[in-house]
């Protein structure tokens, strides 16, 4: 009997680790590749993202812990191990460690892919380990919480209740943020929706908020097991490094090189800031490409930055090239999906935003006060070549390339004159347009473009 019941363990042990394993690894890596535009070749993020992974990842865990704990109650022989002479650690402790090591498993997996994206595209830094220490905690947490819940709730219950537990947690957390309008409580989970970018956790905050949650875990863990004493000390250990967690909540730690600016000589010059130097090299090319479609003149003199703070920085700041101030001053961002700046650049988003920023750009507010008011004729011939190049790249005209974009197709159904304005700039042959172009260059960039002559 003996025999037979360690052996039954041990099986469901190899199962509980491999099945734990591969569940936590196909969820993590769904997770983390659904937003691989905010971390992809920028280490302080990749590191980070694995984070992203614990929150599905322990509901798993804790599911599966308290599956464990209270199947004697749900098979009726939880009366048997009770009179029995083994230790409760020794009933239990198997399973409960192929859970947890099939969770971190899981995590390390997640952690391997996240590495293999990153690597080949970084360019700076290194894996910050401190990072992935609330990861590790949230595995004794979501185990230890598990157990607990498979010994209090019914067993039929027990999973589901342990499973909404680190779900209930996170979202408690960030409710709590929005009505106190601060970040606080979310930055003591194992995730959280901070990007790297400029801005860093303290490692202080890391370590404590990593020391609370194995503490948490551990001590329900060690009541489940009846080992009170060491339940209270870990108990005690989880609010001393709660409050050490609550002194640096909230806070962040700038990253001054992050902000550098790194430029490429040529016609045009371009520049990104050092976070997001990993892609500078694709980002240049496509906007010299894209730039290139309106021949020498429109590059000749003009500076390309994905954003406006980085004009100023670009002076001071310098990487390949040179740091003369040019007359022209585009803005391009880098964008992918519903984030920028990203660290993937989607082709065809960069590709709108560049035609934005030649044709649309020079008419916003920004340029009147700089004393380059623009003219209602040069406002709507402006639409007319955007929706000539948006057209010309087969995007969308209907304002659906990037959050607030002009809807130029509209645009011109209402009104004929400006639509025949786009129908003959687009009917001109390439040199012509070219040549048409560098000669109204001031025009343009000033929004006074008159219509075609």
């Amino acid at each position: 009997m003996s025999t037979g019941i360690r052996r039954s363990f041990i099986r469901s042990g190899v199962a509980l680790l491999v099945g734990v394993a591969l569940l936590t690894t196909l969820q993590g890596i769904v997770t983390v590749a659904a937003k691989s535009e905010r971390w992809v070749g920028h280490w302080p993020n990749s590191s980070a993202v694995v984070g992203w992974a614990t929150l599905w990842g322990a509901c798993l865990a804790a599911g599966v812990a308290a599956w464990v704990v209270a199947a004697p109650r749900k098979g009726q022989y939880s009366q048997m191990l009770a009179t029995a002479s083994r230790p409760q650690g020794q009933v239990y402790g198997l399973a409960l460690a192929a859970v947890g090591g099939g969770s971190l498993t899981g995590y390390l997996a997640v952690l391997g892919y996240v590495v293999q994206r990153t690597a080949p595209h970084a360019t700076e830094g290194s894996l910050a380990v401190a990072e992935l220490l609330p990861v590790a905690a949230w595995v004794v947490m979501a185990v230890g919480l598990g157990a607990a819940v498979g010994k209090l709730a019914p067993p039929m219950l027990a999973p589901i209740l342990a499973a909404l537990g680190p779900y209930l947690v996170y979202m408690w957390a960030i409710y709590a943020d929005v009505y106190a309008n601060r970040t606080f409580f979310s930055d003591l989970l194992a995730m959280d929706d901070s990007a790297r970018d400029y801005l860093r956790l303290p490692t202080e905050l890391l370590v404590a908020k990593a020391v609370m949650w194995a503490c948490v875990g551990a001590a329900l863990l060690l009541w489940v097991l009846r080992m009170r004493r060491a339940s209270y000390v870990s108990t005690v250990a989880a609010g001393v490094a709660a409050a050490a967690a609550f002194l640096v909540a909230g806070v962040r730690v700038d990253v001054p090189r992050a902000y550098e600016a790194v430029c490429w000589s040529g016609a045009p010059r371009v520049c990104v800031d050092r976070a997001h130097h990993h892609i500078g090299q694709q980002y240049r090319r496509h906007v010299v490409a894209a730039l290139g479609r309106l021949g020498a003149e429109m590059s000749t003199g003009v500076t390309v930055m994905q954003s406006a703070e980085l004009f100023a920085l670009a002076e001071k700041f310098t990487g390949t090239g040179d740091t003369a101030p040019t007359p022209v001053r585009l803005v391009v961002p880098v964008a992918s999906r519903n984030t920028s700046p990203a660290h993937e650049i989607d082709p065809d988003r960069l590709t709108a935003d560049t035609g934005f920023a030649v044709f649309l750009a020079p008419c916003l507010s920004h340029r009147a006060e700089q004393g380059h008011a623009g003219t209602q004729t040069g406002q709507r011939a402006a639409v007319a070549l955007y929706h000539w190049w948006l057209s010309m790249h087969g995007l969308p005209t209907d304002g659906s390339n990037y959050p607030g974009e002009v809807a130029t197709g509209p645009a011109l159904a209402e009104n004929p004159a400006l639509a025949e304005f786009a129908r003959q700039f687009g009917a001109m042959s390439d040199d012509s347009r070219v040549a048409w172009l560098a000669k109204r260059r001031p025009a343009l960039l000033s929004c006074r473009l008159e219509p075609l002559a």
